[in-house]
C-alpha cells in the first residue's frame, strides 16, 4: 500500500507521462470512469499510468464538464472554471505536461466594477458609505453589498487554521450566513442586499463553514502567485487530457444505472449496451448521480448527501454590445444590481479595456425565479433591464447565449456544491468513501482545495483507492 501511495504521489507531483500498459487490452476495462470533466480525466490518466485499462464515458459531446469555453462568441468567454489560482499545483503541472499555456487575467474577469445600481439610482461603490438609504450598521457602513459577507467575516478571527479544519467545524461556526450577519447588526434589508453577491442559493441556507474555508484558501493562494486563466479557454485543458488517454473517450453515453457486485460492476446507458469493469469511478456532480439507479452499498449519510446536497443555481446571459455605450454615460460597464439581473461582469482585453462582451450572472433564488422561463424570455428581461438601468445601452445589446447551471441542466444540476448548516458534520468525512467497487470523484469531495484544483485532488484520492483495492492481498 505504501509503495502504491508513493508512486501515485510522485505521478501527481511531477505529472510524468504515462508508461506503456503492462498488459494488452481486454474486452472489459479494469475501470469505467463516468464523466470527462477534470476529475474523471485526471483519475483516468493516473490509473492508466499505473497500468490499468480505463474507459471514460461522457454524456455530452465534449470534454470539460462544468468547464465551458464559449468558443463561438467574441473573445471566447468562459462560462465555468475560469480561474487558476497560484496554488493550483495539479492544474499547473498538468498544463505543463500537456503543453497547455496559462494567461494573465485582466480587468473585470475576476470581479465586477465599482458601480451599484440601486432602486433609486446608480452610485459608485465609493459613495456607498454616504448613500442616504444605506441600511448597513454603522461599523460596516463603508462595506459595499458586492462583498459584504466575506468582508465582515474576514474581519473576524478565522476559526480554521489547517485546510481540513472545516470538516470538524464547531456548531457555533456552522450557522447560516443570514444568522451570522444578523448577529452583527444587519437588519433584513441589509441582509437582502448582501445576499445578491453570495455564490449560493440563499444566505439562510449557506453555512459559514463555506465562507471561512474559502477565506483560508484565499489567504494561502495570495502568497503562492497570481491567479491566471488557461490560454485559449479553460476547455483546452480537459480537451488535452482527453486526447492523452490511451482509449478515446466515448461521448454521448449517458449513464442511467450502476450496479455493483462483489466481483465487479455494470453500468447501463441510455440507448446503448451495458458496460462492465472491475471498478467504476463516478466523477459526476451529485445531482447527476441522484438521477441514476445505483445499486451499491452506500452508507446512510452518503445516500442522504447524494439526495440532498445543495448546488448553487446559476443562470448566465452572455451579452454583446454593438458599441461601447458605457462611454456615453461615463459609468463602468460592469455593475451590481438590486434587481433581477443581479451582477454584470465585463470581459476586458490586455490593456484593461472592455471588449464589448459582458456576462449577466444570476444566482440562487434569482435563478430559481427564472427557471421556468424560456431563453428568449430571459434574454428579453436582460436587455430590458440593461436599458432601464443604463439608458445608453438601449438598442445596442444582444444576448448571444443563455447558460443554465441549474436543475434543468441534466449534466450538472447546478454550478457547485455548498454545505447548508448542519451538513458538514454528517457528510464531509464519509462522503468520499468507496461503496463497494464504486468510487466517487469531483470537486464536492475535496478536503484541501475547492474548484478545479479540488476536482483534481478528489481524482487522486479515488485513483489511489482503486489501486489499493486492486492490489494483490
Amino acid at each position: 500500500m505504501s509503495t502504491r501511495r508513493a508512486v501515485l504521489s510522485g505521478l501527481a507531483a511531477t505529472a510524468l507521462a504515462a508508461p506503456a500498459l503492462a498488459q494488452g487490452p481486454r474486452k472489459a476495462p479494469d475501470v469505467i470512469v463516468l464523466g470527462a470533466g477534470l476529475a474523471g480525466l485526471h483519475a483516468a490518466r493516473l490509473l492508466e499510468a499505473e497500468g490499468m485499462t480505463v474507459q471514460v464515458y461522457e454524456a455530452s459531446n465534449r470534454a470539460g464538464g462544468r468547464m465551458l469555453t464559449l468558443d463561438d462568441l467574441p473573445g471566447t468567454p468562459e462560462s465555468g472554471g475560469a480561474q487558476v489560482g497560484g496554488g493550483y499545483a495539479r492544474i499547473r503541472a498538468t498544463c505543463d505536461e500537456l503543453g497547455v499555456g496559462l494567461r494573465d487575467l485582466f480587468g473585470d474577469e475576476a470581479m465586477p466594477d465599482g458601480l451599484l445600481c440601486l432602486k433609486d439610482g446608480n452610485i459608485r461603490t465609493r459613495d456607498w458609505a454616504a448613500y442616504p438609504n444605506n441600511p448597513f450598521p454603522e461599523t460596516y457602513r463603508r462595506t459595499p453589498p458586492t462583498a459584504a459577507l466575506f468582508r465582515v467575516a474576514s474581519a473576524q478571527p478565522n476559526p480554521f487554521a489547517a485546510l481540513d479544519d472545516w470538516m470538524r467545524a464547531p456548531a457555533e461556526v456552522d450557522i447560516s450566513a443570514d444568522a451570522f450577519l444578523a448577529g452583527r447588526g444587519f437588519d433584513a434589508e441589509a441582509r437582502r442586499l448582501s445576499d445578491i453577491a453570495i455564490n449560493a442559493n440563499a444566505a439562510t441556507t449557506y453555512s459559514m463553514v463555506n465562507v471561512y474555508r474559502s477565506l483560508l484558501l484565499y489567504g494561502q493562494e495570495v502568497g503562492l502567485g497570481r491567479t491566471q486563466g488557461i490560454a485559449g479557454g479553460s476547455m483546452r485543458l480537459p480537451e488535452a487530457m482527453a486526447r492523452s488517454l490511451k482509449a478515446p473517450v466515448r461521448y454521448g453515453a449517458r449513464a442511467t444505472a450502476i450496479r455493483v457486485t462483489r466481483s465487479g460492476a455494470e453500468v447501463r446507458f441510455a440507448g446503448a449496451r451495458p458496460a462492465r469493469a472491475s471498478f467504476v469511478v463516478a466523477a459526476v456532480p451529485l445531482p447527476v448521480l441522484r438521477r441514476m439507479r445505483v445499486e451499491a452499498p452506500f452508507a446512510p449519510a452518503q445516500r442522504e448527501a447524494i439526495q440532498r446536497a445543495a448546488y448553487t443555481q446559476i443562470i448566465q446571459a452572455h451579452v454583446e454590445s454593438a458599441r461601447p455605450w458605457w462611454e456615453a454615460d461615463g459609468l463602468p460597464a460592469g455593475m451590481w444590481v438590486d434587481g433581477p439581473i443581479e451582477r454584470v461582469f465585463v470581459q476586458s482585453d490586455a490593456a484593461g479595456k472592455p471588449t464589448g462582451m459582458q456576462v449577466v450572472w444570476i444566482n440562487g433564488l434569482g435563478a430559481m425565479a427564472l427557471a421556468g422561463r424560456s431563453d428568449e424570455d430571459i434574454a428579453a428581461l436582460v436587455t430590458g433591464e440593461l436599458a432601464r438601468i443604463r439608458p445608453a445601452s438601449k438598442g445596442l445589446t444582444t444576448v448571444r447565449r443563455i447558460v443554465r447551471w441549474t436543475e434543468a441542466n441534466p449534466l450538472a444540476g447546478g454550478g457547485y456544491m455548498h454545505y447548508e448548516p448542519g451538513q458538514v458534520g454528517r457528510w464531509a468525512a464519509g462522503l468520499p468513501a468507496p461503496a463497494g467497487r464504486l468510487y466517487l470523484a469531483g470537486e464536492h469531495l475535496s478536503r484541501l482545495h475547492t474548484g478545479m484544483e479540488g476536482a483534481m485532488e478528489s481524482a487522486e484520492n479515488a485513483a489511489l483507492a482503486v489501486l489499493e483495492a486492486a492490489a494483490p492481498a
